[in-house]
């Protein structure tokens, strides 16, 4: 390996200090002797070798190098032939610039060194053995023991600079290795370990799991995969910020580790979902008495920055080998029954059933077929108009997306709207309608009906994807709606969990004149410092206090009371489900705005509108 520059630099820089120390000595030695050969030649040499120092120094460093031995190299066979020839002292300098030579530059330059001083040995041995030149034979005294010592000391420091640069560069290699094992360390550990939990994350789970099924298969017992998901944890993020709900994550991971066995494998697979695989079963009553055990430990307060914080959890759970053995389908059947724990009321555990797996398969395929719905043109909107009681017009309509799947028929929006959530196809859907529903209300308007507005309801996930005001500002500029003929239906859930990312969406949305309204009023948890915070413009009460008014003295103070303080606070309010005249006459004596429902009109295509605004304008 060709030696680096700076350090060649800097051992020749050295090797110059020496050998310059080393004339200095020499040029004071033979001007005492009175050897005025030598005393004129070495200032001579000097400066050449500075200069040839320099050479290096300015970045020519090669060609410095070989300026710098070769004057070494040249003066010492300069004093063989003028001197004692084969026994001069001098001698011993060959064999040292030979090494400073692979050294400081490499085997092409010490070879060349090598053939150099062979031939002259040659030549002054063949001028010896012939007679040609004859040298004196020097005396063994100080002046000889002297030019030697310095000689001796300067192949010295030679060796001294080469090992002394090896034990370094060894050093560093031993260090370099010891960082890159660290580094491997950390690698794996980051590659088989969440970094917020530190617990074992898929792929280490994957490998655990498959080692467990082997070792089950040989023992003949069983495995149990549980899949464990914290129960509203969504509402902690929101509420008091990721920093906490970190460290609540934290918290719990160290509480189910303190309740599960020492045999048990706990890993957290993202989010606030964690995995435990448990082994050496023999009978499900172990996996009872575990799953027990966590739903209790999960139910206890945990404190956090003075917040008690109590959060429950839902369970599913798989079986090796009674439900297979492959990993990913284990994980799959365990969610699945986690899923079925939740919707029967959560914080309880699940066993994995087989009716479970048509339940996931029409899933997943409903799932394929809501990606490939829009393209397909299996999507259409209908619009069911929303009426005033007290004019008995039609002042603007909502928009309300269907499927019509080619196998199945029609499926209802309750079914395919969460789907569509949970798969992470509701920002498509709801720019597909938003845009359609935009562009309809337009060629309303050029059709002769330039009041009405359309309603369009929004997904929560939607709101937080970081471009839904840009998206609706760019469909309001491409199609030239103003903003106030736009209104967007969301639930009561979307205000109480709102987060700072939520709230700065709808205010932009709000500076483009669009009007909010809370859907389903009076179902959830009700609040009016929200009305006011996100300046709702509507409120629609919900069917379920609507459908049996009449008959339900509770529906009616339920909605007496929504209508009262809706006009307290100037808000326009909306009765949906609306079947028949005495309901609809019944809300206008109480004071409600508008009403939509079977009533007036089930939902329409587009085209069906403008003939039921006709018949309600030539009814009236």
């Amino acid at each position: 390996m060709q030696p680096t520059h700076t350090f060649r630099l800097k051992r020749l820089r050295e090797l110059l200090f020496l050998i310059q120390l080393c004339l200095a000595v020499v040029f004071i030695h033979w001007t005492w002797v009175g050897e005025w050969f030598v005393t004129g030649y070495v200032p001579v040499v000097s400066a050449l070798l500075y200069a040839s120092y320099r050479i290096a120094a300015a970045g020519r460093i090669e060609l410095g190098i070989a300026l710098f031995l070769g004057l070494v190299n040249f003066s010492a066979l300069l004093f063989m032939w003028v001197f004692f020839g084969l026994r001069d002292e001098v001698v011993m300098l060959l064999p040292a610039v030979m090494f400073f030579a692979a050294m400081l530059s490499g085997i092409r330059l010490m070879l060349w060194s090598l053939v150099i001083n062979a031939v002259n040995l040659l030549l002054l041995g063949a001028a010896g053995h012939w007679g040609l030149w004859q040298h004196e034979i020097p005396q063994q005294d100080l002046h000889s023991a002297f030019l030697m010592l310095l000689l001796l000391a300067m192949t010295a420091y030679g060796i001294w600079a080469v090992v002394s640069q090896l034990r370094t560069t060894v050093d560093e290699l031993k260090l370099e290795n010891a960082r890159y094992r660290d580094s491997q360390i950390q690698v794996a550990q980051l590659i088989h370990h969440d970094p917020l939990t530190g617990l074992s994350n898929r792929l280490k789970a994957r490998e655990m799991f498959e080692e467990a099924v082997l070792a089950a298969r040989s023992n003949q017992t069983m495995v149990a995969l549980t899949f464990l998901d914290l129960d509203n944890f969504k509402s902690i993020n929101d509420s008091l910020g990721h920093r906490l709900g970190d460290r609540y994550l934290q918290q719990v991971a160290a509480t189910l580790k303190s309740t599960l066995r020492e045999s048990d494998k706990l890993c957290r697979f993202g989010g606030d979902e964690f995995v435990i695989i448990s082994t050496n079963l023999t009978h499900s009553k172990q996996v009872d008495a575990l799953a027990m055990r966590i739903l209790q430990c999960s139910a206890k307060p945990l404190e956090i920055d003075d917040h008690e914080l109590t959060l429950t959890c839902s369970m599913g759970i798989s079986l090796v080998p009674q439900d297979g053995s492959d990993f990913d389908n284990i994980c799959q059947q365990a969610d699945l029954a986690m899923y079925q724990a939740k919707e029967s009321g959560r914080n309880q555990y699940r066993y994995f059933q087989a009716d479970m797996s048509e339940q996931l398969s029409q899933q997943l395929g409903l799932e394929r077929g809501l990606r490939n719905a829009i393209e397909l043109q299996q999507l259409s909107i209908h619009y069911q108009p929303k009426v005033c009681l007290h004019s008995g017009q039609i002042e603007s309509v909502e928009a309300l997306l269907r499927w019509e799947h080619p196998q199945i028929g029609r499926i209802s929006p309750e079914v395919f709207i969460p789907l569509a959530e949970r798969c992470g196809q509701i920002g498509a859907l709801g720019d597909w309608v938003l845009e359609n529903a935009i562009r309809q209300c337009v060629e309303w308007h050029k059709a002769g009906l330039p009041e009405l507005s359309v309603a369009v309801n929004v997904s929560p996930m939607q709101l937080l994807s970081g471009r839904f005001a840009r998206t609706l500002e760019e469909l309001l500029d491409k199609y030239g709606l103003e903003g106030r003929f736009l209104l967007l239906e969301l639930t009561e859930s979307t205000f109480l969990e709102a987060k700072t990312e939520l709230q700065q969406c709808l205010s932009a949305v709000q500076g483009l004149g669009v009007n909010l309204a809370i859907d389903d009023f009076g179902t959830g948890y009700s609040n009016l410092a929200y009305l006011k915070k996100f300046r709702v413009a509507q409120l629609k009460i919900d069917r379920s206090f609507v459908t049996n008014l009449l008959d339900s003295v509770e529906n009616q103070a339920i909605v007496t009371a929504i209508v009262t303080m809706s006009r307290s606070l100037g808000l326009t309010t909306i009765a949906e489900g609306i079947e028949d005249k005495p309901t609809a006459d019944f809300l206008t004596r109480l004071g409600c705005d508008k009403g939509q429902g079977y009533h007036w009109s089930v939902p329409l295509e587009a085209a069906q509108m403008p003939e039921l605004l006709q018949h309600m304008r030539t009814a009236c």
